[in-house]
């Protein structure tokens, strides 16, 4: 048990202190942990203590050791209560703006501005890309001339004989619709 500080043991014994009923309270000195003597509770700050007319409170007695059904009583004066609840009677809302300082033109959102948008300008790249999906004329990247893609004539030697089976107007029709799809995903989907 750790020893108490020379002004607790002068309020200890003190005959206030020694009445029945009469809770004192006092501060502990800092840096001490959580000790009971007695009926005296230390804990962080605070030390309540409260005597029972049955008790006889000596410091120097070293303390019983609790058993887990007993409890220990503590008396709390009228005037703490009655302090207690006339600060949880008040209504929080008359002090907030006060405490905090809130102003309404502070907290109003900012006009939100208008700004232009960026029109924006296709890359050479992407310009170049889309005229190859669409089998247009147009400049690759490194700045050559590549020409419009054409249909070639029908192969007459071919296995599969496609020349016979597909007639010169429907193999038109098909490369102008699979170049007007204009994207690589679609004239995929287009051949499958």
């Amino acid at each position: 048990m750790e020893e108490l500080d020379p002004e607790l043991q002068k309020i200890l014994a003190d005959s206030a202190f020694n009445s029945p009923g009469v809770p004192i309270i006092f501060p502990t000195p800092p840096g001490s942990g959580i000790s009971a003597v007695g009926e005296v509770i230390f804990g962080p700050g605070m030390a309540i203590v409260a005597a029972t007319p049955s008790q006889d409170v000596n410091p120097n007695t070293p303390p019983e050791t609790p058993e887990a059904e007993k409890s220990m009583d503590i008396e709390i004066p009228d005037n703490f209560i009655d302090g207690l609840e006339e600060s949880l009677a008040e209504p929080l809302g008359e002090n907030l703006d006060d405490i905090f300082d809130i102003d309404e033109e502070d907290n109003a959102l900012p006009e939100k501005e208008t700004f232009r948008k960026k029109v924006k300008k296709p890359s050479k790249q992407d310009i170049a890309k889309e005229a190859l999906n669409k089998g247009l004329e147009h400049l690759n990247v490194k700045g050559n001339l590549l020409k419009a893609k054409q249909m070639r004539p029908a192969c007459e030697n071919c296995r599969f004989k496609s020349s016979e089976r597909l007639p010169q107007d429907q193999r038109e029709s098909i490369f102008k619709k699979y170049w007007a799809l204009g994207n690589k995903q679609q004239q995929d989907r287009f051949i499958r």
